[in-house]
């Protein structure tokens, strides 16, 4: 169940203390791999390189290669962040709480 039970017997909405530390713990451990060669960063840098000529001109009009691009670094986006959540025992819910609960307590570097 989605409500923890609380030790009155009734039932409370949102994260149980336990979940509630593991989302504190995951934080920290985002921002690290977030910024780090090994982790977005180098995902990043490596995009771009491989991608390179597609920068490399300005142009008035947004080409279609954008839209292909972004689409593509969104999909592997996602497959990263995933493969570092499983490596960390996360799953998406608890990345998806993580980021509610650094909203909500008003993170100042939330968004990493």
């Amino acid at each position: 169940s989605k409500y923890a039970k609380t030790s009155h017997g009734g039932y409370a909405s949102g994260l149980t203390l336990p979940q509630s530390e593991r989302c504190d713990a995951l934080l920290p451990l985002f921002k690290q791999w977030f910024v780090s060669v090994d982790g977005f960063s180098g995902y990043l840098q490596d995009f771009l390189e491989k991608r390179a000529g597609c920068f490399d001109s300005y142009a008035e009009e947004h080409a279609l290669v954008y839209t292909e691009l972004h689409r593509e670094f969104c999909v592997q986006l996602e497959e990263v962040v995933d493969v570092w959540l499983r490596a960390q025992g996360f799953g998406e819910e608890d990345f998806g709480e993580m980021l509610h609960q650094a909203g909500r307590r008003g993170d100042g570097e939330g968004d990493a």
